[in-house]
């Protein structure tokens, strides 16, 4: 994918909030075309760096990747390995590429989420994430302008 795009930024950062998921980050440019309005980004099968969620033994792994950013909202590509690990969740739009988890709103119901599904998260949201096979969703999410 990096051959592709004509200007790129690769950053790693990681995110620990509590026993929440851990996140490995890597900003992509992604520049308008320079002719015309269309341009590959990325790939739903680019390769994620993944981080073990906690530190516990036997913790399961998950990352991102941000591909771009529309109008203040990010976009990019998530994946979790089987398993069950916590979050706080911003707002987010998302579509399962892959893979199939139960995702459970503390106090909540649960709800299961397989290929092809579209989910929406609501920030401040305390989630349980049990994936039963490995998933890959494709997210857009506003911008938290609260961390900088």
């Amino acid at each position: 994918m990096l051959n592709r795009l004509p200007s790129v930024i690769v950053t790693a950062v990681s995110l620990v909030r509590g026993n929440s998921i851990r996140h490995t980050v890597a900003m992509f440019d992604t520049q308008k075309p320079r002719q015309g309005g269309v341009a590959l980004i990325g790939r739903a099968d680019d390769v994620i760096a993944l981080e073990p969620t906690d530190a516990t033994q036997n913790a399961p792994s998950a990352g991102w990747v941000q591909v771009g950013v529309i109008e203040g909202a990010g976009v990019g590509i998530w994946e979790h390995t089987v398993g069950v690990s916590t979050d706080v969740e911003e707002d987010e739009v998302f579509v399962v590429l892959s893979g199939r988890a139960t995702v459970v709103e503390r106090g909540g119901t649960p709800t299961e989420f397989v290929p092809g599904d579209i989910g929406r998260l609501a920030a401040g949201t305390h989630t349980t994430w049990t994936v039963h096979e490995q998933m890959r969703k494709i997210w857009v999410a506003r911008e938290d302008d609260s961390d900088g």
